[in-house]
């Protein structure tokens, strides 16, 4: 799960418009550069440059999937005894110290 985290951090950094303006340009380049009729071996780059922007984008589209499929939307399991145990201890420490933060003010003193 520890990578999946990483993987989600790394595909969150992204700046995706960027990249999708970047393969839009590399769209408009190819077509200036096919109705100007450049030479071949500019068009050749600029196909070139645009298939490499294509399977970028499309490697982040099955990164995307594949993180999906590994990561479930929610998990859903009964209470187990330490669950309840950590409700109590948690409930407990509560107790002791809620009237100290609402003097603080940490916790409001009045219904919100």
């Amino acid at each position: 799960m520890g990578s999946d985290r990483l993987d989600l951090a790394d595909l969150r950094a992204r700046d995706w418009l960027a990249e999708d303006a970047e393969l839009g340009g590399a769209e408009a380049r190819l077509a200036d550069l096919t109705a100007a009729k450049a030479p071949k071996a500019r068009l050749d780059e600029a196909r070139r440059d645009l298939a490499g922007l294509r399977a970028r984008q499309a490697q982040r589209a099955a990164d995307i999937k594949a993180l999906a499929d590994r990561i479930p939307g929610a998990l859903y399991r009964t209470a187990e005894a330490a669950d309840l145990e950590r409700e109590a201890l948690v409930l407990g420490l509560l107790r002791e110290r809620f009237d100290d933060w609402q003097a603080k003010g940490y916790i409001p003193s009045r219904r919100i």
